[in-house]
């Protein structure tokens, strides 16, 4: 009869255990997908190399004046010994004593005496990358940036020829990057803010992407599977 139950056929529509499944495979499928989204959401490029550079050289810079007392309007000249990157330091030292309010000018000037002479005997700047690695299963390459500065010189005061520093100081400041972003903070025609790129591990390059295509294979079979 039409309207007569039997076990066998309405089992075609409704078994119990199709909702707790539903329950079960729908908060996973959502979770891989987002996994997903957000892997591909896009990112502010972090500080250029060039400028983590430069804001350490001013570090530097305000380490070795603490000794000198500088207070606003106080001269300062600056010589540096030439080199291709030299610019990098130079620039990086007359922003900082300018945002001091010093007036500042090259050594050997004519017409001006300085009360303070920085004399720059070398200057270096370098790029590092370590670490590659991948930020969760569906996430992006990261590596480890490290970018490093290093002054010589002396600062003297030249009205009463007294020596207030003479020596090296070095910093390094270290972060996390994406591998997408390396040729945003990269300059191309200057050669010390380029890295050379770790290899991937043994891991993220054979293991991963096996978890990657196992894990959105579920998350399209469960998606399919609860429908039927």
């Amino acid at each position: 009869m039409c309207g007569e139950f039997t076990p066998e056929r309405d089992a075609k529509f409704y078994n119990p255990l199709n909702g707790h499944r539903l329950r079960l495979y729908f908060p996973i499928a959502i979770l891989l997908l987002s996994q997903i989204s957000s892997a591909q959401e896009s990112r502010q490029p972090p500080r250029t190399n060039l400028d983590i550079m430069q804001i350490i050289v001013q570090e530097i810079t305000d380490e070795i004046f603490a000794a000198s007392h500088l207070v606003a309007g106080d001269s300062v000249a600056i010589r540096i010994v030439s080199h291709e990157y030299a610019w990098i330091a130079e620039q990086a030292i007359i922003a900082r004593l300018k945002s001091l309010n010093c007036r500042v000018f090259m050594h050997g000037d004519s017409g001006v005496h300085p009360r303070y002479l920085f004399d720059v005997t070398s200057s270096s700047v370098q790029t590092r990358y370590h670490n590659m690695f991948r930020d969760g299963v569906f996430g992006t390459h990261r590596v480890e940036r490290e970018i490093r500065a290093e002054i010589s010189g002396r600062l003297e005061n030249s009205s009463v020829h007294e020596l207030l520093y003479g020596g090296s100081l070095s910093k390094n400041l270290s972060d996390t990057v994406d591998v997408d972003d390396i040729d945003a903070i990269e300059q191309e025609d200057i050669k010390v803010t380029h890295g050379e790129l770790p290899s991937a591990d043994f891991l993220d390059r054979i293991v991963e992407p096996f978890i990657i295509i196992g894990a959105a294979g579920a998350a399209i079979y469960l998606l399919f599977h609860v429908r039927s």
